[in-house]
């Protein structure tokens, strides 16, 4: 705490500057230094038209002018003519506020020192002292008894509007109109405030710097310190931008204000602001994060449940959205002293929030500055293509994290979405790890578009952009994260080929030197002909694709109509797994039948007349004649099938 003295302890002289009880703060400079924080404010002359001089209160100025009459003349030495006026402020669970004061000697009679605190620090229409605003504060330090006792009390700026409703007669303290000082608050007696006064002299080597080397003399130098917190409660926040001091000849309230210190500005206050700085990892400042204050309950230090949403006069909650007003910042005002955390509710598209901070909200540290970072998300845009390029449905990929190191990087396989053909992203993946190392990502084909072998793993790192903008096509190459270019997978036809061999005693039997055709669609695409095994084989077909296979029928044989395949087995010739088909050829035969007559003296002579019809074939040979020496094939331009044949021959009927 700041050492405040107290002149009725016999043992104790009174007010001092120096320091005289151990960790305790007072107003001397140590080594050359002020005290952290202090504020130290010298009178100055002021000029009012063409006359310069003190500065000082005229035309009756009392403590309710509102503006006061600003005058520039010498204050005699017994109104209490002021040389300084300090101000520091500390917390320790409330917060409390240190003044002193100084003048040029102790006056004769009753003097008072008064302390104006302005929450405005805009000049009022005297151009010196600060407009007054409704809960302004006026601390009073009388002298009594001779000037050795030192009572502290406290008005409050009142307007008809702050007044509730309560007449001027009623709430201001000398005068019955509107705006005015409040009735006096005895600080001493609530215990809200303490004060003394220097009853001996204080040396130039015990005056800290204050003194301008001369010393001070007894009740020239004084000090106080108020409970700010104790007085406008601990769930109003106020602050004050300017202060200054000023002096009373007379105890009464109406007396005449004399001298005075001009103002200076001041940020004394019983709260605090904190301003979010919000960047992503990559560094740049990042706008749109929204933060909302939470009280910090028990347990404290961690952000839980059992932490409370501040809510502000209107029941709404106490928040900042970064980018207002400036980039990549908010700032959250008007915070009373105690325990908070600050949560992330609003998150940027395609980021991870940052952890909540909790933190100590301290007045004496005006604005505490908080660093959050959010993570950027990206996405993995693939491309399945052919061995032409040609984008390539069918496919699945999965991705992992190469090198996880903590909770938001997917450690188990994240599939990747088909949108367009042949195109497959995935959003939502950090591209940065929590220590902000690129993360690796691992991708892999699971399922290979049929007919196509598969391609190898790949490692990618994210891009920081949606699959929604990724995936507008047209889409470039260059675009793409990788590209998997998959194989086609070699198809083959083996073809069998038998016959009969009446002669063999294996049936049916291999067919060798038979040409077979093998076409698509769009034609022939390649030509086989058997082995001496009756077999036959043509690879790198397409997969996937229906093949015509037709043979080309040896003479002599009743031939089978083409038959077609399917490719669907990977597969080259010999592998075993090719496609098969088989064809079996009857061999056919033809009969001849001949007539001869048989007289041989040439005079007689006989003819036949035959009809031969087969089984299922229908007549093979329609009624014929023939004569001596003629003959008669069953078939003079095609072998006839297997079939059994009935012939009937009628010679010379």
């Amino acid at each position: 705490m700041f050492e405040i003295e107290d002149s009725t302890n016999p043992a104790d002289p009174g007010a001092n500057i120096v320091t005289d009880d151990a960790g305790n703060i007072d107003w001397a400079e140590m080594d050359g230094d002020p005290t952290p924080g202090r504020i130290v404010v010298d009178d100055m002359d002021i000029t009012i038209g063409n006359k310069t001089d003190d500065s000082a209160f005229g035309q009756g100025t009392s403590e309710d002018t509102e503006p006061p009459s600003v005058v520039a003349g010498g204050v005699p030495p017994n109104k209490s003519d002021l040389k300084k006026f300090g101000v520091y402020v500390e917390e320790d669970g409330d917060t409390f506020v240190n003044v002193f004061w100084t003048r040029v000697q102790d006056p004769s009679g009753t003097t008072n020192m008064d302390f104006e605190f302005n929450q405005s620090s805009s000049p009022s229409a005297n151009n010196v002292t600060p407009i007054r605003t409704a809960g302004d504060l006026l601390l009073q330090y009388d002298l009594a008894n001779g000037g050795t006792n030192p009572e502290l009390f406290l008005s409050e700026w009142i307007t008809q509007a702050s007044a509730g409703g309560a007449s001027a007669a009623s709430v201001c303290e000398a005068t019955n109109k509107f705006p005015c000082w409040g009735i006096k608050q005895n600080l001493s007696d609530a215990n809200l405030a303490a004060g003394s006064i220097n009853n001996d002299p204080i040396s130039n080597a015990d005056a800290g710097g204050l003194d301008e080397g001369m010393g001070f003399d007894e009740r020239t130098f004084g000090e106080a310190q108020f409970n700010l917190t104790g007085i406008v409660g601990a769930e109003e926040c106020i602050t004050f931008g300017s202060v200054y001091l000023k002096s009373r000849s007379s105890d009464s309230f109406t007396a005449a204000l004399k001298d005075f210190i001009p103002p200076v500005a001041t940020s004394i206050t019983n709260c605090a602001a904190v301003k979010v700085v919000k960047k992503d990892d990559n560094g740049s400042l990042l706008n749109g994060a929204t933060f909302t204050l939470y009280q910090d309950n028990e347990p404290v230090g961690t952000f839980g449940e059992e932490d409370s949403v501040v809510l502000d006069g209107g029941g709404d909650p106490v928040a900042c959205t970064t980018g207002i007003p400036l980039d990549g910042e908010c700032q959250i005002n008007d915070i009373l002293a105690g325990l908070y955390c600050l949560d992330e509710t609003g998150v940027p598209a395609n980021h991870i929030p940052a952890d909540p901070q909790c933190f100590e909200v301290d007045p004496s540290v005006p604005v505490l500055t908080l660093m959050f970072t959010d993570r950027q998300l990206g996405s993995i845009l693939v491309k399945k293509a052919d061995e032409d390029g040609a984008a390539l449905d069918g496919a699945e990929f999965k991705v992992i994290a190469a090198n996880p190191a903590d909770d938001d990087v997917p450690t188990l396989p994240v599939t990747l979405t088909e949108a367009p053909t042949g195109f497959h992203c995935v959003d939502g993946l950090p591209i940065r790890d929590a220590l902000g190392t690129v993360i690796s990502y691992t991708v892999s084909e699971t399922m290979i578009p049929p007919g196509y072998f598969g391609a190898s793993d790949a490692e990618t790192s994210a891009e920081f952009d949606t699959c929604a903008n990724r995936t507008v096509e047209p889409i470039d190459d260059a675009d793409v994260d990788l590209i998997f270019v998959n194989e086609r997978k070699p198809g083959a036809i083996k073809i069998t080929k038998t016959t009969k061999d009446i002669n063999s005693e294996l049936n049916p039997v291999p067919h060798p030197g038979v040409t077979f055709n093998i076409s698509n669609a769009e034609g022939v695409v390649g030509s086989v002909v058997t082995d001496a095994n009756g077999e036959a084989c043509l690879d790198e077909l397409e997969f996937g694709e229906i093949f015509s296979v037709d043979e080309v029928t040896p003479v002599g044989y009743e031939g089978e109509s083409a038959k077609n395949v399917e490719i669907d087995n990977d597969a080259v010739c010999g592998s075993g797994n090719e496609e098969t088909v088989s064809f079996h050829n009857t061999p056919l035969g033809k009969f001849t039948i001949s007539y001869e007559s048989l007289p041989m003296d040439g005079h007689g002579a006989t003819k036949a007349t035959v009809t031969c019809t087969g089984e299922g074939v229908g007549t093979v040979i329609a009624e014929v004649d023939l004569f001596d020496g003629d003959s008669q094939a069953s078939s003079e331009l095609n072998f006839e099938t297997q079939a059994t044949y009935t012939c009937t021959i009628v010679v010379d009927p």
